[in-house]
């Protein structure tokens, strides 16, 4: 990889950071945050996800205590959705979690592809 496709990925992945990390302060009705460490959650209405910096700066034991309370957590959700006779769950998540995500019972449906676009460069003049 040479340094502009470095300075390039570097810059994406600031940009993703900076806009995808973190909350809304004004949330919709019903939508909360919940801190966990370096994670927070957002619960309410129909959703549940987890927001972390790329590096969560947790190893080894805390690490899983950490990956357990989110488990432990929607776990928890998914049985209230159930009581309320929610049939299905939807998981979006990376490959790296199916080993997971089967042995917790879900099925894969599909698959997605993501994509990143940037906006053209702004020339000056004619």
């Amino acid at each position: 990889m040479d340094d502009k496709t470095t300075d390039e990925t570097a810059g994406l992945l600031s940009a993703y950071d900076e806009q995808m990390r973190g909350v809304s302060p004004n949330p919709p009705a019903g939508v909360g945050y919940e801190q966990d460490g370096p994670l927070i959650r957002t619960v309410g209405q129909f959703r549940g996800f987890i927001s972390a910096p790329r590096d969560v700066q947790v190893r080894g034991a805390a690490l899983d205590a950490l990956i357990a309370r989110q488990r432990d957590r929607f776990a928890a959700r998914a049985q209230i959705a159930a009581a309320r006779g929610v049939n299905y769950l939807q998981v979006d998540a990376s490959s790296d979690s199916a080993p997971i995500l089967r042995r917790l019972g879900f099925q894969a449906v599909t698959t997605t592809t993501p994509y990143v676009w940037s906006p053209p460069e702004e020339t000056v003049g004619p």
